[in-house]
């Protein structure tokens, strides 16, 4: 006898709002050669470097059980190219992609695989030599790299990361721009020329902080991100997700319930990169098997589905949206921010 399984109000709430395709974050391990004030990975450690391909199992058991058709599977570290890192791991990435293409082909289910790399290191040709061997084997995979002028580079590291994204940039797919607090103090400042000459010349994304570790140093307040959010209307508004913002009358929520897959082979949402301790300072129980919960908070506080702009908002980040240390503001961010997009009025909160 099937017992019929139940349905969570935001399964139908929010069902026109769901990407189609499902989302991996597979850290394979955190060794790395940087120490960015943002990251609160083991930078020494060699954990999982010895099951990289048994790891690829933890992925194909949640693509065979999903009911999505297509995910995109973003293979990161530590730092997966470092140049001290052996050829041998080479060849366990490819066997990794290569075992999860091979046991999820009977489904019908497909992936865009995608290696996060902070371009950092001297030899860029075994890793071009590395995609190009695998798109050989009919594989969509490409490059993303980020950029954070706040927490990652010197004047040393920054050279590499330009000379190598010269030599790369027809690999990449994105790159990427997370908005912690200080990325967002930092752009504010208008200052940054290496910052605009990526917004030229390649396809930036400004994603939302997603709280880890080191939550409460990174978590812009509400009034930081509106400020943040305007500024990037104004400035960058070719880049993603401004420009659907501004020209799409729907749009896909942001979140896509990605599924991490850690080096230690533990798996679960975005959530199990926080410390235990670190539950409390969420106004939401944690739940490492859904977001539903998280996802209800959010749109009952932010009144969503009576809201004017439901189909054009990509509701933010509900993790961030959650964390209870910071600073927040009586109206929804989104709502102002698209006030401003569509009506132009300037919230007052900026003003201050």
């Amino acid at each position: 006898m099937h017992t019929q399984q139940q349905i969570h109000p935001t399964d139908i709430l929010l069902a026109s709002k769901r990407s189609e395709r499902g989302e991996f974050f597979v850290n394979l391990f955190e060794y790395c050669n940087l120490s960015c004030s943002f990251c609160w990975q083991d930078h020494d450690s060699k954990v999982g470097m010895d099951s990289i391909v048994r790891n690829a199992d933890n992925v194909i058991r949640q693509i065979v059980a999903s009911p999505l058709d297509g995910f995109d599977v973003n293979i990161m570290g530590g730092e997966l190219f470092c140049d001290d890192i052996s050829d041998e791991l080479f060849e366990d990435y490819v066997a990794f992609v290569r075992r999860i293409k091979l046991n999820i082909a009977l489904s019908g289910k497909k992936c865009t695989y995608n290696w996060v790399t902070n371009l950092v290191y001297r030899d860029v040709d075994r890793v071009t030599d590395m995609i190009d061997r695998l798109r050989s084997y009919g594989i969509d995979t490409n490059l993303t790299t980020s950029y954070d002028a706040a927490g990652r580079f010197n004047k040393k590291t920054l050279h590499i990361f330009l000379r190598n994204l010269e030599k790369v940039g027809d690999y990449i797919k994105t790159i990427g721009i997370v908005l912690t607090k200080p990325v967002i103090e930092r752009l504010l400042k208008d200052d940054d020329e290496v910052l605009k000459y990526l917004y030229e010349n390649y396809t930036l994304f400004f994603d939302y902080y997603s709280p880890e570790k080191n939550a409460e140093k990174m978590a812009p307040s509400d009034e930081l991100l509106l400020k943040g959010l305007i500024f990037l209307v104004d400035n960058y508004p070719k880049a993603g997700p401004i420009y659907d913002w501004i020209n799409n009358f729907h749009n896909k929520m942001t979140c896509r319930s990605s599924n991490v897959v850690l080096p230690t082979g533990e798996t679960g949402k975005c959530r199990v990169l926080l410390n235990k301790e670190q539950h409390k300072d969420f106004s939401t129980p944690i739940n490492f098997v859904s977001n539903n919960n998280m996802e209800l908070t959010f749109i009952e506080k932010n009144l969503c589905i009576s809201c004017e702009y439901f189909d054009r908002c990509g509701l933010g980040c509900y993790l961030h949206s959650d964390f209870l240390r910071r600073a927040t503001l009586p109206e929804c961010v989104f709502k102002m921010m698209f006030d401003y997009i569509t009506k132009g009025i300037r919230p007052d909160a900026i003003n201050t």
